[in-house]
């Protein structure tokens, strides 16, 4: 299934995620706009996300608090990544 062009994806049952976690580091800013999109249509409460705020704003994602940040990294990787948490009120 394509995150990127399907909305029921962050779906349960019918009613949307309010929890999300994307790993977003490897995807191209075209995905990211697409799952963006998608993502302002939903009635999600927390974000967890991999692009900073001054990038997920410029690619088109509503948040209203940017709540902090943590970095980790995938068992066995060598590099690591930035997760930044984005918390919404109401959809777009």
């Amino acid at each position: 299934m394509d995150n990127a062009t399907n909305f029921h994806c962050y779906q349960i049952n019918g009613f949307d995620a309010t929890h999300i976690f994307a790993f977003s580091v490897v995807f191209s800013n075209e995905d990211l706009k697409s799952i963006i999109k998608i993502l302002n249509r939903t009635d999600f409460k927390m974000l967890v996300f991999n692009c900073d705020p001054t990038r997920a704003s410029k690619l088109g994602l509503k948040f209203d608090i940017h709540l902090g940040s943590f970095t980790s990294s995938m068992i066995g990787g060598k590099g690591s990544f930035t997760s930044y948490i984005y918390l919404k009120k109401e959809r777009e």
